[in-house]
């Protein structure tokens, strides 16, 4: 399982139109990004230090303006999409580090660093504006801290 979020600044400028009025978004306007889910997949190479991963991203995202502060208009938010997210991904994960540590039930607790990269392409299943229709080609990059063995 996984989530990510972050702000995106938007390049081009559009209108929309909603039961509280109609917007005009200018270049550079601040957009909330979300997105979760899980990625299903079978290893296809894995060893003592590498494994790779192809498989399928399953979750939910949405890319939604950032006009209110207060919480309570958030209902008044421009949503882009809110929508399920499918695609192919690429997992593939390298061990940098393993370590074992003494547990209180006399046995090795072990332990790992590792860096992952995953690249992918989510197909968005319903955008809200056509002006804005497309997929999410992506590349995540993280540091991992694992329990167990690698």
């Amino acid at each position: 399982m996984y989530f990510n979020g972050g702000n995106l600044n938007l390049r081009t400028p559009f209108s929309a139109t909603t039961e509280y009025g109609t917007y005009n978004f200018v270049e550079k306007d601040k957009f909330s990004y979300t997105e979760g889910g899980i990625n299903l997949g079978y290893h296809i190479f894995s060893n003592k230090q590498i494994h790779i991963t192809p498989g399928i991203n399953l979750g939910g995202a949405s890319l939604e303006s950032n006009l209110y502060s207060d919480e309570d208009d958030n209902d008044k938010e421009i949503y882009i999409f809110n929508s399920f997210i499918w695609g192919p991904v690429l997992h593939s994960e390298f061990k940098i580090y393993e370590y074992k540590t003494q547990s209180m039930y006399s046995t090795d607790a072990l332990g790992f660093f590792s860096i992952k990269f995953d690249f992918g392409y989510n197909f968005i299943a319903k955008n809200q504006y056509p002006e804005f229709k497309g997929n999410i080609p992506y590349t995540r990059l993280a540091l991992i801290w694992g329990i167990g063995k690698f």
